[in-house]
């Protein structure tokens, strides 16, 4: 008799048990597990496929360009450095051409067109191509040399020889007609105007026949220095 009571409080307990799992499984929302929606939704296939599909790539995608082909401009106006177009050749600057100046005594001053000073012989000086120009080499107390030449990209060669510079002095003498003479030079007969080394001193011989030879010194600083001698007659030893 205890035995049979006991076996039925079993059943009930059993039966109550499955009831209560029914109603919750029936409380349980359609599509969903027990387990908790995540399970649920990793192990129904329908929920995969309702996902959405990965980007397609465009339809326009940019093709590779062959070799050689310059990229295309992007829009700004700005070109590209690499491809920009090269620049035009540089034209001639005064500084292409040359000429290699000397002189004889060196050390002149070299003029371009009597304007300004632009070396000192001897030297190679940088001048305008295409095109001649006056160069003057100065020294002081020489004669200035003047000559035109054309530069060229090597180099114009040219050669002043500069002279003493000389004045004019108006020689006379009392009595006229003596003959003027510079180192051993005759230089013409009083009155004469006869060409003396500027700037330093000359001497000059003044003589005639039956009167004693003189000599003067001059250092002309212009044109137009005077000079005048009075001769004296040459005295003459009576015979015993």
């Amino acid at each position: 008799m205890i035995r049979v009571v006991r076996s039925e409080r079993r059943l009930a307990c059993s039966s109550s048990m499955i009831s209560r799992t029914v109603r919750a499984l029936e409380a349980t929302a359609p599509g969903e597990s027990p387990r908790g929606p995540d399970r649920a939704r990793s192990a129904d296939p329908a929920g995969d496929q309702g996902a959405a599909p990965p980007a397609a790539a465009p339809a326009t995608a940019a093709r590779t360009a062959p070799a050689g082909t310059p990229p295309a401009s992007s829009g700004t106006g700005t070109p590209d450095p690499a491809h920009a177009a090269a620049p035009a050749p540089r034209a001639a600057a005064p500084g292409d051409c040359y000429a290699d100046v000397s002189s004889v005594p060196p050390g002149a001053e070299i003029v371009l067109d009597q304007a300004s000073v632009i070396g000192t012989t001897p030297q190679r000086v940088a001048l305008p191509c295409g095109r001649p120009v006056e160069l003057l080499v100065r020294k002081p107390h020489l004669v200035p040399s003047t000559h035109t030449i054309t530069p060229t990209p090597e180099g114009t060669s040219v050669q002043f020889v500069l002279v003493r510079q000389t004045f004019l002095v108006k020689v006379s003498s009392t009595p006229p007609g003596a003959t003027v003479t510079l180192g051993g030079k005759s230089l013409g007969v009083t009155p004469t105007m006869v060409k003396v080394p500027a700037f330093e001193s000359s001497t000059l011989s003044i003589a005639k026949d039956g009167y004693d030879t003189e000599s003067e010194t001059v250092a002309p600083r212009g044109n137009g220095t005077a000079v005048h001698t009075v001769l004296k007659k040459a005295e003459h030893k009576k015979p015993r």
